[in-house]
């Protein structure tokens, strides 16, 4: 089985691979043009390294945001494009729990963070096990970790964070398109095309559609 993973909702991107529950490839460089340049060419790319077709796919995993607004429009709409065309199922997650999978394993509550520009970040707190405990929303720069109490460690844009915060590893701030595939596994998610579905998802905003990128 075959799946291909998009990640779009930041300026660099990252695709992704999976055959017979192995990641085979992945891609993440942030090669400062738009989306809309390069996300037919890299998922192309992809395929044809790894000698697969797009008849071979069996879904698509999708990041839906929050992030760039332009960003998330163009990974969604590509996504839904292709899993249209072949009539194979789409599974969209959202940006803040793709980040906080990079931190599963922890005994801490995980923050992720990304930058929204116009001195806001988007900000979820989630559990060790990965379960949203704070709701995905859009808050100050200044009052980002206002409010939150024990422990707790910091994913994505943590620049952005003043005070002694613990925070990850450089690594894991990169938001990676095959961690979609461990969220699928772990939580479970059974592939399954809905036409309904897919032609309702829209991205995942959160702030008004002012386009911040």
């Amino acid at each position: 089985m075959c799946l291909l993973a998009i990640e779009t909702t930041r300026s660099s991107g990252s695709y992704a691979l999976l055959k017979d529950d192995k990641i085979i490839y992945q891609d993440n460089v942030d090669m400062k043009t738009t989306h809309s340049e390069t996300i037919m060419c890299r998922i192309d790319n992809a395929l044809k390294a790894m000698k697969i077709e797009k008849t071979d796919l069996k879904g698509i995993c999708v990041s839906n945001g929050p992030g760039s607004f332009t960003g998330c429009r163009i990974g969604l709409a590509t996504a839904k494009g292709i899993c249209t065309g072949l009539k194979i199922p789409l599974i969209a997650f959202n940006t803040l729990e793709i980040l906080a999978s990079n931190l599963y394993g922890t005994d801490k509550n995980i923050l992720s963070v990304l930058d929204a520009r116009m001195n806001e970040a988007y900000v979820a707190v989630f559990d060790k096990n990965l379960q949203m405990i704070v709701d995905s929303h859009c808050r100050p720069y200044k009052s980002i970790t206002d409010g939150l109490k024990g422990d707790y460690i910091c994913v994505g844009d943590t620049h952005l964070i003043t005070g002694k915060h613990e925070k990850a590893l450089l690594h894991q701030n990169m938001i990676n398109a095959s961690s979609m595939f461990s969220l699928m596994k772990y939580k479970n998610i059974a592939l399954k095309y809905d036409e309904e579905y897919l032609a309702a998802l829209e991205p995942y905003y959160i702030r008004s559609a002012v386009d911040n990128s």
